[in-house]
């Protein structure tokens, strides 16, 4: 009792680094966590709320993590028992050893062939997880469409899959389900037993020649159609769920490694299907120090005078007096006609295409710059192809390459 009482608490923080990013079958079908009911408005929620006010910056991010898990988590539900109402698993016992197949088909889903753990990494110092868990998932498609055949083909690096073990129901077993006019979960009436995600570390197909990579590996003028339809995936485990299975594994006498039963895998739409790089974005912020701003801190918590982050607030020091415009215009004329009604602040400049947007949003990148060169500017664009032009433009006017760092998948 006196350990319990005056043992050292888990923060918030050591629990969520600890926790997995994936939901799994415990966590998808608990009405406790994710009712799967509508929300009337009759009753209170037990769910974190979004309030106009916030402790810390840490409360502030906690609140969000457990939101946006819960309705990534309801998602993926609403996602699986979609897959599983199409694909009509069943026991074939016409063999020595009864199989479940399929009789139907889902666009999302693919029977698994084998699955293989192939590589489990030892603890970083100081975590009692693996610092890593590899496996290698093989998948054909031969049955499928040819555009379904290509969706499956598209899958990329960083992907989430969902792989599950099904062990539908017998037929006492299912009228069992309802007796007392109770209504199964979709989880019940399909067998649907484990759960666990993954993501997409590479992908080759049947020559062994690997598919959609894009990061150098294989040039792209050496790009060949796929060989036949037998896929290798290989995937990475989430290593925290991985070692909660095995340690309930050891404790519980004859336990069932879920990592050997597993006979399905699922993927979802890639617009959908980004809930673990936030969930780890915002885990990440939770392990770092505030870097809000000082003059934006109490505001963005809910307290102070909003018109304390206005630039007339601001402290002198961090005010340009003056401003090297470099080769932008070409005399004090031109510089009023360009900002006939400017005003020191936000400013957003609007045109229809071809009116020189573009090559002034480069202009203001070239001046902050070489004006403010200890500072870093996040320039974000609507498109790949968007961020290309300016980036290009930017080296273009004495920018140097190095200073420039571009996030996501281009050419450039």
């Amino acid at each position: 009792v006196m350990l319990s009482t005056y043992e050292r608490r888990r923060s918030q923080r050591e629990v969520i680094n600890e926790m997995p990013l994936y939901p799994t079958e415990g966590v998808l079908w608990d009405e406790s966590q994710v009712p799967s009911t509508a929300y009337t408005g009759e009753g209170c929620l037990a769910l974190p709320k979004l309030n106009l006010q916030f402790l810390t910056a840490h409360d502030y991010l906690l609140r969000n993590f457990n939101l946006f898990r819960l309705e990534a988590t309801y998602e993926i539900r609403e996602d699986i028992a979609d897959v599983l109402g199409r694909i009509g698993a069943y026991w074939d016992d016409s063999g020595e050893v009864p199989l479940v197949k399929f009789a139907g088909w889902a666009r999302m889903a693919l029977p698994l062939q084998t699955f293989r753990i192939t590589e489990v990494r030892k603890p970083a110092v100081g975590e009692t997880k693996p610092a890593a868990v590899t496996a290698n998932v093989v998948i054909s498609t031969k049955t499928l469409r040819g555009d379904i055949r290509s969706e499956w083909d598209e899958l990329r690096q960083h992907d989430v899959l969902f792989l599950m073990t099904l062990r539908p129901p017998s037929g006492a077993e299912a009228a069992a389900m309802y007796e007392g006019g109770r209504k199964p979960s979709a989880a019940e009436k399909h067998g649907l037993v484990y759960v666990r995600g993954c993501e997409i570390i590479e992908l080759k197909d049947e020559g062994g020649r690997l598919m959609n990579d894009f990061t150098g590996r294989v040039r792209r003028d050496e790009y060949k159609p796929p060989e036949g339809t037998t896929r290798t995936l290989t995937v990475a485990l989430d290593t925290a769920q991985y070692q909660l299975d095995m340690n309930h594994l050891g404790k519980t006498k004859g336990a069932e490694d879920p990592y050997s039963t597993f006979n399905i895998i699922m993927r979802r739409k890639p617009k959908e299907n980004n809930f673990k790089a936030v969930l780890e974005s915002i885990r990440d912020l939770m392990n770092e120090e505030v870097i809000i701003p000082p003059w934006l801190h109490d505001i963005f918590l809910g307290y102070g005078d909003p018109g304390a982050a206005q630039w007339r607030q601001l402290p002198q020091e961090q005010l340009l007096h003056t401003v090297d415009f470099k080769d932008t215009f070409l005399n004090a004329q031109h510089v009023l006609d360009s900002f006939p009604s400017y005003a020191p602040g936000l400013t957003m400049v609007v045109g229809p295409p071809g009116t020189g947007k573009t090559d002034t949003a480069v202009q203001i990148m070239h001046v902050l710059y070489h004006n403010c060169p200890a500072q870093r500017t996040l320039l974000i664009a609507h498109s790949n192809q968007a961020l290309n032009d300016l980036f290009q433009k930017i080296i273009e006017r004495d920018v140097p390459a190095r200073y420039l760092l571009r996030l996501g998948q281009s050419v450039w």
